[in-house]
C-alpha cells in the first residue's frame, strides 16, 4: 500500500510543482507515522496476532490532522496549504478498501 500513497504524493507534487516534495510525500505518510509512533509506546498493538490502527487511521483523526498539517505549511501560499492537507486525506480514501473498519 506505500506504493499507492507515495504516487498520490507525487500526483499532488506534479499539480503544484511550488510545494516540496517532502510537504507532500510526508502528508500522504502522516497517518502511518502517527502509526508507527502510537504503535512503539502501544496505544496502538501491533504485534503478529493483534493488529489495530484505529487512532492512527480513522476518519476523524485524518481529517484533524490534515487541518493542522495544512495550517503548518502557510509559508507555501494557500495552494500550498491545500496541497498538504489534501495529501494527507489522500491516506484516508486509499486506506478505505484494506481497513474493514
Amino acid at each position: 500500500m506505500f506504493a499507492a500513497h507515495l504516487a498520490a504524493g507525487l500526483a499532488i507534487k506534479a499539480a503544484q510543482p511550488r510545494v516540496s516534495a517532502w510537504v507532500v510525500l510526508t502528508g500522504a505518510f502522516l497517518p502511518d507515522l502517527f502509526w508507527i509512533g502510537f504503535a512503539a509506546i502501544g496505544v496502538e498493538p501491533a504485534t503478529d496476532t493483534t493488529f489495530f490502527d484505529g487512532w492512527s487511521h480513522s476518519a476523524v483523526s485524518i481529517l484533524v490532522r490534515s487541518l493542522i498539517f495544512a495550517l503548518c505549511m502557510y509559508r507555501f501560499g494557500r495552494a500550498g496549504m491545500f496541497a498538504a492537507g489534501v495529501a494527507v486525506l489522500t491516506h484516508l480514501l486509499l486506506d478505505m478498501p484494506i481497513h474493514p473498519s
